[in-house]
């Protein structure tokens, strides 16, 4: 039941942050009292604690996984960066599917929510300047490229597509306007 609790949950986080979290909602889902939920959670905020945690232990592990995969291909990379959300975007018929990108704008979000996401952005910024760098170092990109800079430029491309696809609403037509976004920036570090 814990595991239902945690999948129903994650799906309300995602899609209406923290002020849309309701045990009331996750108890009806499964017909059962609040109470039900009380007994694995203690409150709101531990519930939101424990699947953004797992969200982003999650989605750092992908990441490193990743950049194994394409050690000394930053092209393929960003290409396997680009795929992988579409892919992630399609499972949940949305491109909202980061839970700190919703939590972060939230008024009067818990400080401990506040700083795992601030943690979860950190530590992808410090993958993809490690990225960046191996590319400047392996000559993949140009060599006057400052890594933190391109870094930034990447996360803003990357979360403006999750927000412009929200925005949007249609993810078909998203996917025809935002595809290759992240290429097209790749590409022009070469």
């Amino acid at each position: 039941m814990r595991e239902e609790i945690l999948k129903i949950a994650e799906k309300q986080l995602k899609t209406g942050g923290f002020a849309k979290l309701n045990f009331g909602t996750i108890a009806e889902e499964f017909n059962m009292t609040r109470a039900n939920i009380h007994y694995h959670f203690k409150n709101k905020e531990s519930l939101a604690i424990e699947i953004t945690k797992e969200y982003e232990r999650t989605s750092h592990e992908g990441m490193i996984a990743l950049k194994e995969d394409f050690k000394s291909d930053f092209f393929g990379f960003f290409q396997g960066v680009e795929n992988v959300f579409w892919e992630q975007a399609n499972c949940a018929g949305s491109t909202c599917i980061c839970i700190a990108t919703k939590l972060v704008t939230e008024k009067d979000l818990p400080v401990s929510l506040l700083d795992l996401t601030k943690d979860f952005f950190k530590d992808s910024q410090q993958v993809m300047i490690e990225v960046i760098e191996d590319a400047v170092r392996n000559g993949e990109i140009r060599k006057d490229i400052d890594a933190q800079r391109e870094a930034t430029r990447f996360h803003t491309i990357f979360f403006g597509m999750m927000i412009y696809g929200q925005y949007n609403g249609d993810l078909n037509d998203s996917k025809a306007k935002l595809s290759g976004l992240i290429t097209d920036w790749a590409n022009s570090l070469k």
